[in-house]
């Protein structure tokens, strides 16, 4: 019926095509009419190294079997108008459509490929769109990869450079931004490496590597530069709160209810900045006594002499007879606080208080790793958020009633006494206060805080103003272990005193910090031990504030009887930065069996 030519079969295939393309398809898949073009490979790639090349791509979809061709490119006479092809020089084949990549050898230096990957079905052919690779010759000189500090000791850099062929030795060079010495040294043949220094700290280094070649000839490689900078903290100093002071300043500021919202007198003005002030100048003398260029591994000496110089509370402590264990052991300073403590982190920091400005922690060394002995568990689970330092310490050092107008009118600084609260350790004396510390992610710990109280105006004048400040702080006065507090020296309903302090808040819901003695003319500070800061600690902590008699002549011993007269009873205000401490809540008071009256 139909003639067997291709017209009426392709008709025919056309008829069947609509009743079984099954049929068509697997019957008449020899013929190129029913044949589907593949897709073209994509992300077509190539990596050369040396005389070799790996091509690498993604199949495209439909395709039965691949080939991958790198063809030179020949070079012809600008009259031809065009590049000469020449074909199948470097060809491969897959029969499958998963292999993506191949590896071709022993190309020609100096010559690009036009590289493509071709996708095949059948007769059907879908090829990439060309990549041109370009097989470079050997270069005569050496280039320089990588250069950097050591690991393990960063005063040493290495450079590392690729091999020349034909070298005899390579010579390294670091040649300093400053007049430092220059460091120049030969490597061996076989080396792609080489260490050199120790370098100084902040001195830019550029590195140079020269391939010494037979007969006297050399070839030298690209540069690179390293900044050596093994020893930021003398990079970070400037943000450090040893220099910029800013603890006291935060403290002491109207925005945040501090002192000088009722003195009025800026900080800048303040005696107290003398220690807590900025040493940006580039002084390094106030620590490095004698040295005002100190270099890496200079050691303070006498750290108590030094540092007590500003720490004047830790001078206190010692001078009023506390031990503590880790100063009695020949702890130094410098043995809890490293130099992020000393020089700063690089960060800037409101206060001591902030999360991350003191590194120094107990738990630094009392671990289960360093320390065998420690038992993580030996506070029991229900203190968990208990600072190690609320049983551990023994007291706190601070002076009271800091006369405010001596120090702007005389430049000196007077407070009632001496002795600082609370007095001589050898009598019996100590003083905590407790309440709770709050950390940058709100989270609270209870731990021991510190009092600082100041006066300042008259009565006569109308201004007279008593003011208290109070924040978690840790005093270096540790106990041995015999000594710690037990239960009863917080918990009044475990058997304990609970202090004095606890007793008279049950009783009159005060608690008394100083009262004047009108007929001694002098304070007195009735509660030894823990001092708990309740809720309404603004209302229920009590305070007498006195003046001195003759504020031009204060006596040597500030609590000599008729230097001083009373002032006033109460503080005006109590600050308690929320960002760094709280009072003790209502729960926490009543777990200690203080509940008021």
């Amino acid at each position: 019926m139909f003639a067997h030519d291709g017209t009426h079969r392709r008709m025919l295939a056309a008829v069947f095509a609509f009743a079984a393309p099954a049929f068509l398809l697997t019957a008449c898949n020899d013929d190129p009419l029913f044949e589907i073009p593949p897709d073209a490979p994509t992300d077509v790639a190539v990596a050369v190294q040396g005389t070799s090349a790996t091509v690498t791509w993604t199949p495209g979809a439909g395709a039965t079997s691949q080939e991958v061709r790198m063809s030179p490119i020949v070079p012809v006479p600008a009259s031809a108008g065009t590049a000469l092809l020449v074909e199948d020089d470097h060809v491969q084949t897959f029969d499958d459509n998963t292999t993506n990549s191949a590896l071709f050898e022993n190309l020609t230096e100096g010559t690009s490929y036009s590289t493509t990957v071709t996708a095949i079905n059948g007769s059907s052919r879908t090829t990439s769109d060309p990549i041109v690779a370009v097989i470079s010759p050997p270069s005569n000189e050496p280039v320089l990869t990588a250069f950097y500090a050591d690991e393990t000791d960063p005063t040493i850099l290495i450079v590392e450079w690729t091999g020349v062929e034909g070298a005899e030795n390579y010579r390294v060079t670091l040649t300093p931004d400053d007049d430092s010495p220059e460091f120049i040294d030969i490597a061996p043949a076989s080396a792609t490496s080489f260490p050199n220094g120790p370098v100084n700290d902040g001195t830019t280094y550029t590195a140079e590597v020269c391939a010494l070649l037979p007969g006297g000839e050399e070839s030298c490689s690209n540069t690179l530069t390293f900044i050596a900078d093994f020893f930021p903290w003398d990079e970070f100093l400037p943000t450090s709160l040893h220099a910029t002071g800013a603890g006291k300043e935060t403290f002491y500021s109207a925005a945040n209810g501090g002192f000088e919202r009722f003195t009025g007198v800026p900080y800048d003005q303040l005696i107290c900045k003398n220690c807590h002030q900025s040493i940006t100048d580039g002084d390094c003398t106030a620590c490095h006594v004698g040295d005002p260029d100190p270099q890496i591994g200079a050691v303070i000496e006498d750290q108590a002499t030094v540092c007590g110089a500003c720490h004047g509370r830790q001078g206190s402590e010692v001078t009023l007879g506390f031990t503590d264990v880790h100063r009695d052991a020949g702890v130094s300073c410098s043995g809890c606080h490293g130099l992020e403590d000393v020089h700063g982190d690089g960060n800037a920091y409101a206060s001591m208080l902030d999360d991350g400005a003191v590194d120094a922690a107990c738990e630094n060394c009392h671990n289960s790793e360093a320390d065998p002995t420690f038992d993580p568990a030996h506070a029991g689970a229900t203190h968990t958020n208990l600072d190690c330092s609320t049983c551990h310490m023994k007291t706190v050092t601070t002076c009271y009633n800091c006369h405010f107008e001596t120090e702007l009118d005389f430049d000196r600084k007077v407070f009632y006494g001496p002795p600082p609260y609370p007095g001589p350790a050898a009598a019996g004396n100590s003083w905590v206060f407790l309440g709770n510390r709050v950390y940058g992610d709100g989270s609270t710990e209870v731990h021991l805080m510190n009092l600082q109280s100041l006066k300042f105006g008259t009565v006569a004048d109308g201004d007279a103003v008593g003011f208290a400040t109070i924040a978690p702080y840790y005093g270096h006065t540790i106990m041995p272990a015999e000594e710690v507090r037990d239960c009863g020296d917080c918990h009044v309903n475990m058997g304990g005193p609970g202090g004095s302090a606890a007793l008279e808040y049950n009783a009159d819901g005060r608690i008394t910090i100083a009262e004047w003695v009108d007929g001694e003319s002098r304070l007195v500070r009735p509660h030894n031990g823990i001092i708990p800061i309740p809720p309404d600690y603004l209302t229920s902590l009590y305070f007498d504030f006195v003046d001195l008699v003759d504020p031009a002549n204060p006596p040597a011993n500030g609590a000599d009887p008729g230097s001083w007269e009373f002032l006033k009873a109460g503080a005006d205000t109590i600050q308690i930065l929320q960002q760094y401490g709280a009072p003790l809540t209502a729960d926490q008071m009543t777990k200690l069996g203080i509940t008021g009256p």
